[in-house]
């Protein structure tokens, strides 16, 4: 049997003819949240990140108010997030907790 791009979409559209996959809305409330939780996570690694060089106490205890509020944030949204959208990424949520934990550890230090 030889592979070939005729071959494939015939294959494909013959496919498409015998399966109906179920057709499901994005729902736009689960994208805003998982990129506000991703902006969330960048922006906790970029204060983590400055508060390595900071010297002056003030810009310390802003960055450290930044990082508890983040971590606050992030915390809000996996709270509300459904238990589907949730269940799917348990792991990197899992992880990120970790990491954020470790992060105001160090910060205390």
């Amino acid at each position: 049997m030889s592979k070939t791009d005729r071959i494939d979409a015939a294959m494909l559209a013959r496919y498409g003819a015998l399966v109906t996959p179920q057709i499901r809305p994005v729902r736009s409330d689960a994208l805003d949240t998982r990129g506000a939780r991703r902006a969330l996570i960048k922006d906790r690694t970029a204060t983590l990140n400055r508060q390595k060089s900071l010297t002056i106490p003030l810009l310390k205890r802003q960055a450290e108010q930044r990082l508890k509020q983040i971590v606050a944030q992030i915390a809000e949204i996996d709270t509300d997030a459904e238990p589907e959208s949730s269940h799917r990424s348990l792991g990197r949520v899992d992880s990120d907790r970790f990491v954020t934990q470790v992060a105001c550890s160090l910060s205390e230090l």
